[in-house]
């Protein structure tokens, strides 16, 4: 199905928002840059407004992280915020009988979604990092959170005043074909009324997948104009996973709806001062390398050694940037995939896949696994270089498989190829049989918007991920969920800690233990060095 576009139009104001974070989220929001960071530039109010009825989604696409864009008015339409764009945040306002949908891995910098005063809609935050979604005057609308559980139990919906009928849904993708997202619940909780002096409530996802309701309060820790009673009822509902300093900081937020629609109108009259010259700059500046200096890059790796000395479980996470060495072009870089794209250029054109060895960092997450200096690696790549390295598939995960690699789909046995599997993307189907029980096989690589191939490997992945008190993420953007999620699991651990190693920033460099801006082989071959671990080429 085709889908309407918009282009940005509205006037650019010199002042970021007044209310772009609150103090609720602010250790989860990003806060800060890399070395000789450009000044963002000021944050810029999009408004798609009044849109009617239509059979046609429309999609809003080619945002930048600066730009908020605000649904108003609209009626009887899907509404889709394109997936693979940084904007900063999401907002709906006074939408009647909409669906609107943010899909698949679209990068929102603040992490905030506002829903204000809409009636009968259906949102959907499709694999995306959103962790605060507020909601005002919601009427009869479903919220539909889809991805896996280390995305989604950082997610609260806070229902603030004027709220009734409405419900939270986990659920699942049924069938996906680009923008056309087929989802189905399962499962939901009601969420109580919020309107006069009732209790304002946080909706949350635990790690089993279920979702609890606790109490929003105020500042002294008593339940907001809730009785002892209604506590009672609620109790088996209420998460007990949040402490009482987080509650305390939740109550402490304080926002309002007028001040929202205040600091919105305020955004929307700003003059324009910016030319289209500046947006490329700062689009450009997004995606610049960088290189810290030797001295301190070899101070940084000596500590990430002595960390591995004392980690009881390491766990490597990888991305495109660790195969750019052997050949392979990356997504988001200076000439990445999606770069080009955005720009209306072909990308890059690349060799085959079977013509690619592995580069030093494969060899050395390898031999670091190998002498038990490590003991699992999740990876987002689907180049098979990890496996060709010699690592043992047990001990890996491929989030979005393996162009090498053909599963049964009846049998489930797998099968390891010389030669490039995949045949039919959209069918998955390879042409060979299975020598076992003469099934058909099944490539294993995974598309935006698709299942895991192998419903198992999620769940492999987290374990391994809540299991780590020792996170090295290499060469990845970490844009694409909920992939990204995994390695912060390691923080909530004893002394857990993450370290960041890329040429670019990302939005998780503020939450990492430590951040190098590097190579990943000149990093490996470094840390390779202090731990005296030899690696054959």
């Amino acid at each position: 199905m085709e889908a309407e576009t918009t282009d940005n139009c509205s006037p650019v104001p010199n002042t970021p928002m007044a209310t772009d974070s609150t103090q609720f989220m602010e250790l989860l929001q990003q806060r800060g840059g890399p070395p000789a960071h450009a000044a963002p530039l000021p944050k810029r109010l999009l408004y798609v407004v009044e849109r009617d009825a239509c059979d046609q989604p429309y999609l809003v696409s080619r945002l930048r992280s600066h730009e908020i864009v605000a649904f108003k008015k609209c009626a009887n339409r899907t509404l889709l915020v394109d997936m693979n764009q940084r904007l900063a945040m999401v907002i709906a306002q006074e939408c009647n009988k909409c669906c609107i949908k943010v899909l698949d891995s679209a990068v929102v910098t603040s992490r905030t979604a506002r829903l204000i005063d809409c009636t009968d809609c259906t949102f959907v935050f499709e694999d995306v990092d959103i962790r605060n979604i507020e909601c005002f005057g919601l009427s009869n609308c479903n919220i539909y959170l889809i991805g896996d559980t280390v995305l989604l139990e950082n997610i609260h919906v806070v229902w603030r005043e004027g709220n009734r009928g409405n419900s939270v849904h986990v659920a699942g993708i049924v069938a996906s074909k680009t923008i056309n997202v087929q989802f189905e619940s399962q499962r939901f909780v009601e969420v109580p009324d919020t309107l006069g002096n009732r209790t304002r409530w946080i909706t949350t996802v635990d790690t089993d997948r279920k979702i609890r309701l606790l109490p929003l309060i105020d500042s002294l820790g008593a339940v907001a104009a809730a009785g002892a009673t209604a506590l009672e009822r609620l109790r088996p509902l209420l998460n007990p996973a949040l402490g009482e300093d987080e509650l305390r900081l939740a109550a402490a937020t304080g926002v309002k709806k007028e001040d929202i629609l205040q600091a919105m109108l305020d955004l929307y009259m700003q003059p324009l001062q910016l030319l289209p010259l500046d947006f490329e700059k700062a689009y450009d500046e997004e995606r610049r390398e960088y290189c810290e200096p030797e001295e301190s890059f070899t101070q940084k790796v000596e500590q990430v050694a002595d960390w591995v000395r004392s980690s009881r479980y390491t766990v490597f996470y990888t991305g495109a940037g660790i195969s750019t060495a052997a050949g392979i072009p990356d997504f988001r870089g200076p000439q990445g995939v999606w770069t080009e794209r955005d720009k209306g250029r072909s990308p890059t054109s690349c060799n085959p896949y079977d013509s690619f060895r592995p580069t030093f960092c494969h060899y050395a997450i390898t031999q670091m696994v190998r002498q038990h200096w490590a003991h699992f690696v999740i990876t987002t790549n689907c180049d098979g270089l990890q496996v060709k390295s010699g690592l043992p598939p047990h001990c890996l995960v491929e989030l979005h498989g393996n162009v090498f690699k053909e599963t049964c789909e009846f049998c489930k046995q797998s099968f390891y190829r010389d030669y490039v599997v995949v045949v039919h993307k959209a069918t998955h189907i390879t042409g060979s049989t299975c020598d076992f029980c003469h099934s058909a096989l099944l490539d294993t690589c995974v598309a935006f918007g698709e299942n895991y191939r192998n419903p198992l490997d999620p769940v492999v992945a987290s374990f391994h991920a809540k299991k780590a008190d020792l996170a090295i993420v290499l060469g990845t953007s970490m844009n694409v969920q909920s992939a990204a999620s995994y390695p912060e699991k390691a923080l909530l651990n004893p002394g857990g800690k993450m370290v960041l190693v890329n040429l670019q920033a990302t939005p998780f460099d503020n939450v990492a233990t430590l951040r190098l801006y590097g190579h990943t082989d000149d990093f490996m071959k470094e840390l390779t060095a202090a731990l005296k671990v030899d690696i054959p080429m």
